[in-house]
């Protein structure tokens, strides 16, 4: 594999080929330097008096190189015309190239958000981790092992965070490392979202590091790592920068899904806020940077399973059920009606349009003593745990999201008619919304065929 270094032969330029032969070293790879010239054409520059000038580019990086190389770390150089946000990504090959890095000099104000930065536009463009130097001191120290490396990696429950994860994983790898992974919760939309009531933040707080630890967990394990969670109405990268700060981390990692063009322009981009405003070193891995098939095989010992207590849906328990293992947990859940057709439900008469406190809660006891009841003998003597959940809104696809998140689901289990696609789109169907909102994955009941 090999490290490629972009390099100006500037001052910064020559921090950013200290980190990456550190981290040619660590990774025991080639590092690859690469000058990028200013695009000539003959009517500009004659090649007579190109040709010297080539040379002494040539010469130049091979004055950066030569010291390396006494060191018995491989290195290669390169030359190239154009632009450096074009032939480094280029020069970047997937499956060859471990990363790209570079030192972190870039345009301010609007000729930034325009353009970019060489940085940027190199993130946004190469197929592997671009690594933006602003600090060579934390990367010597951990090239002689004299500290740790501290990460923090900006986490969420995308794909975006698996591959952030990865970069993490593999610097572990080869030297020691303090990570920290990072979530921050929009204080407007935090607890709506997760499911936990409005009043109970705690909730909130406690289900979200539980997923977020066995997120972080499937793409770290076995090596350590601690979960910070900050809350903040202001852009998630200003809460990363404040993370990073706190935990005096030497490097943020992030995803990217790699906008290009005027589309830069019409999305919030974590990454390129990061690489704009953070004082401290950036990593942006894109998407297609190959570690999402990395990592440990995810736990499934807690399914969601649930019921209108029709015989069809009724089929889905038995069915979550069998997905878990001894031990596992089965949370049962029951979505009620509006609280207007609650009474009729009972047996009683639609005659007032809501309950009184005491009616809604005997009808919720009775809901719960229901589902109880539905808990299959064989699952006792699996030592599977029965839970049972009411929630009282009338949004069910939403209701049962939202707990799939409050409980920590690994698996959503419901069932379903299987309507045609005409059908569907006249009535609707839980089981097409649940799919379609939900990160986790989702098993679907079909009815018996006779």
């Amino acid at each position: 594999m090999t490290i490629l270094c972009g390099t100006d032969f500037s001052p910064n330029a020559a921090e950013a080929v200290t980190v990456a032969s550190a981290l040619a070293r660590r990774f025991n790879d080639t590092l690859e330097l690469v000058h990028v010239a200013t695009p000539i054409s003959e009517s500009d520059m004659p090649l007579e008096v190109w040709s010297p000038v080539e040379a002494v580019l040539r010469q130049q990086l091979d004055k950066v190189a030569q010291p390396l190389r006494a060191t018995g770390l491989a290195v290669k150089t390169r030359l190239e015309t154009g632009t450096p946000a074009d032939e480094l990504p280029r020069s970047a090959k997937p499956g060859s190239t471990r990363m790209v890095v570079l030192s972190s000099i870039g345009r301010v104000g609007l000729i930034r958000l325009v353009l970019g930065s060489t940085a940027d536009r190199v993130a946004e463009s190469a197929p592997v981790p671009t690594l933006v130097v602003r600090q060579v001191l934390p990367f010597q120290e951990w090239l002689t092992a004299s500290r740790p490396l501290r990460i923090l990696v900006a986490v969420d429950f995308s794909n975006l965070s698996d591959v952030a994860l990865g970069l993490a994983r593999e610097l572990a790898e080869v030297g020691p490392c303090e990570i920290v992974a990072g979530y921050i919760s929009d204080p407007e939309t935090g607890i709506t979202n997760w499911g936990a009531p409005a009043g109970d933040p705690e909730l909130t707080q406690a289900a979200l590091e539980r997923d977020l630890q066995e997120r972080v967990a499937a793409q770290l394990e076995p090596r350590r790592f601690k979960i910070a969670v900050a809350t903040t109405g202001r852009p998630p990268s200003d809460g990363l920068i404040e993370l990073a700060k706190t935990h005096k981390s030497d490097l943020i990692i992030s995803g990217t899904h790699q906008h290009h063009g005027v589309r830069r322009l019409w999305h919030d981009s974590t990454s390129r806020a990061l690489l704009a405003d953070a004082p401290t070193s950036v990593a942006v891995v894109p998407a297609q940077a190959g570690y999402l098939a990395r990592g440990r095989i995810p736990p499934l010992d807690r399914v969601l399973v649930t019921t209108d207590f029709s015989p069809l849906s009724n089929l889905a328990i038995p069915a979550a059920c069998a997905l878990l293992p001894v031990g596992g947990t089965l949370q049962l859940l029951h979505v009620l009606p509006p609280v207007e057709r609650a009474f009729t439900l009972l047996g009683g008469h639609p005659k007032r349009p809501t309950l009184s406190p005491g009616e809604h809660r005997q009808w919720r006891r009775h809901i719960q003593r229901r589902l109880g009841s539905l808990f299959p003998a064989e699952a006792f003597r699996r030592r599977i745990k029965p839970e049972v959940v009411v929630r009282a809104e009338t949004d069910v696809p939403a209701a049962i999201l939202r707990q799939a998140r409050q409980f920590g689901a690994h698996v959503i289990c419901l069932a379903s008619h299987g309507r045609g696609a005409a059908l569907s789109a006249l009535f609707g169907s839980v089981a097409q919304r649940v799919i379609a909102g939900s990160q986790r994955p989702v098993h679907i009941v079909r009815p018996r065929l006779e």
